[in-house]
């Protein structure tokens, strides 16, 4: 694919999506129609630094990570609910 045909394919996905969009957008699945979210999905989608999502991931009573052998995925509705009932993280 030419780097001109990309930046068009870009544009027009920017014009029918708002203007925005995650660089994550693997397989033409938007990460607002995903259930699971990775470390950089979740940190751009709650607007959360990486260091932050993982450090709140590594608390063992946290309902929100789901362990794919070392890869973790947040699972984004509960992490949505868990940052809705906090003041501060």
């Amino acid at each position: 694919m030419s780097k001109n045909f990309k930046n068009i394919k870009i544009n027009i996905l920017n014009i029918l999506f708002g203007g925005f969009m995650i660089n994550e957008n693997i397989k033409g699945v938007r990460v607002s129609e995903k259930a699971f979210l990775t470390l950089k999905e979740a940190s751009e989608y709650f607007n959360i630094g990486q260091d932050k999502v993982r450090q709140l991931t590594d608390e063992d009573d946290c309902d929100f990570v789901l362990f794919n052998g070392s890869k973790r995925l947040i699972k984004k509705k509960l992490m949505e609910e868990y940052l809705n009932r906090q003041f501060s993280i």
